[in-house]
């Protein structure tokens, strides 16, 4: 539990590293939430007038719950590719690989993969190893 609330108390910290269980952890939350405001709607919708009537109330629900998540999320992914030593600019290039039809799905992949690197040892430009240093 810790793990998955340090983003939130490094709330808009884009500076320093992360480790891969902060980050991976912290993902696993934000789908937590999406679950659980997929359930609240689904138990509070009724019937569906239509399959598009419920993606757009899955999408309303979704969005308010993640909203105050959005800024750790990214303060977060920054910080991981700081661990890797690689600028927080990535984050922007991952997401505009993902914005180009047929390339998003390596785009997102290649995110995945990424962010699943272990960090360097060594301290490097963006701050000390966050494994040498405690939580």
């Amino acid at each position: 539990m810790h793990w998955m609330l340090l983003p939130l108390r490094r709330y808009a910290d884009f500076k320093g590293r992360s480790r891969r269980r902060e980050y991976w952890m912290f993902v696993l939350l934000v789908v937590l939430v999406v679950a659980v405001a997929g359930l609240a709607m689904i138990a509070t919708a009724g019937s569906f007038a239509s399959e598009r009537e419920m993606q757009t109330r899955f999408t309303i629900w979704a969005g308010f719950a993640l909203l105050p998540l959005i800024v750790p999320l990214i303060a977060v992914t920054v910080r991981r590719l700081h661990d890797l030593g690689l600028s927080g600019w990535w984050l922007l290039a991952f997401f505009v690989a993902g914005a180009i039809p047929m390339i998003d799905t390596l785009a997102a992949l290649a995110q995945i993969i990424v962010m699943a690197l272990p960090g360097r040892k060594a301290d490097n430009r963006f701050g000390p190893n966050p494994k040498a240093t405690p939580a």
